[in-house]
């Protein structure tokens, strides 16, 4: 458990939002449970952490692979994979159902790129994209999709593009950006979360003191930052033999194993008034209003 901790302690702090440790390393964590026995490998990297997690993860791959166009390769273009499937499967029924709103975003601001947007590179992206859009997994461990990838510099250095560092891919695609998804997606989890409970006559079930008659969500900017910097810090551990499924295990910064992760990501998503919160991020950071829907 102190291997998970380290390095979960590294990615919420580092830049980069995996590391060499955690491709190359199996590390093995056991349940309370002895029986049951979970594995960080390659493969898992990106599933094991969570949604606020994998939107950094992708935030972070698609800046630095667009910064740098004539240079990528088939590890950086693995990373956004991974990281897009696992959030594919965390929003698998959002996505179903039409009401995911982050990957139209990306496309959006890969279109901002202008001319560039058809460049080879921006459209092997984009096709990433619209698989997970469909539901579709990644599949980035073939042969077929690493020589596409490695090919993908030949083509930008045919292609003669513009200096990508000259456009700063970073005013598109940043950590801020991903801080903001976030919000937006706790904001429409929790507006659908509400309407469900007032449909089944529930009340609003959180730690907060009632103010007049009712139960007073969080609303500060730091409460909100707060809710984004706890669910960085949860690890969701995987049996390796049941992907895709959705995480059913956890870890808290303590150490200690939850199950049903997904039930506490919905209880942060109710206790908080994301709406006010994310203005109140904006407000913060204008350079995001050009790039958000």
């Amino acid at each position: 458990m102190q291997a998970v901790e380290k390095q979960k302690n590294n990615l919420i702090t580092s830049n980069d939002a995996t590391t060499e440790e955690s491709l190359d390393v199996m590390q093995a964590i056991p349940d309370e449970d002895k029986n049951v026995h979970f594995v960080i490998t390659n493969a898992t990297d990106e599933e094991v952490f969570s949604l606020a997690h994998n939107m950094l993860s992708i935030e972070i791959h698609l800046e630095q692979t667009l910064s740098d166009p004539k240079h990528v390769d088939a590890i950086s273009m693995q990373k956004l994979a991974k990281a897009l499937n696992a959030y594919g499967h965390k929003q698998h029924d959002a996505i179903a159902q039409g009401k995911d709103q982050y990957l139209d975003n990306i496309l959006s601001r890969l279109d901002t790129l202008g001319e560039k947007s058809d460049h080879p590179l921006i459209s092997e992206i984009r096709s990433m994209i619209n698989t997970t859009k469909a539901g579709k997994e990644i599949d980035w461990d073939n042969d077929t999709f690493v020589s596409t990838v490695n090919n993908l510099a030949d083509e930008s250095e045919i292609a003669d593009i513009k200096d990508y560092r000259s456009n700063d891919a970073g005013k598109y695609f940043n950590q801020n950006m991903a801080v903001y998804s976030y919000m937006k997606e706790m904001n429409r989890q929790s507006q659908e979360l509400s309407l469900v409970q007032t449909m089944l006559g529930e009340k609003d079930t959180n730690q907060n003191a009632p103010s007049a008659g009712t139960i007073k969500k969080k609303s500060s900017l730091a409460d909100g930052l707060a809710a984004y910097h706890h669910d960085m810090g949860i690890v969701h551990i995987l049996d390796e033999g049941s992907l895709p499924n959705k995480p059913q295990y956890g870890v808290h910064a303590d150490g200690t194993i939850i199950e049903h992760a997904n039930e506490e990501l919905n209880n942060s998503a109710l206790g908080y008034e994301w709406g006010q919160i994310m203005k109140d991020y904006l407000k913060e950071h204008p350079e995001l209003k050009p790039y958000i829907q």
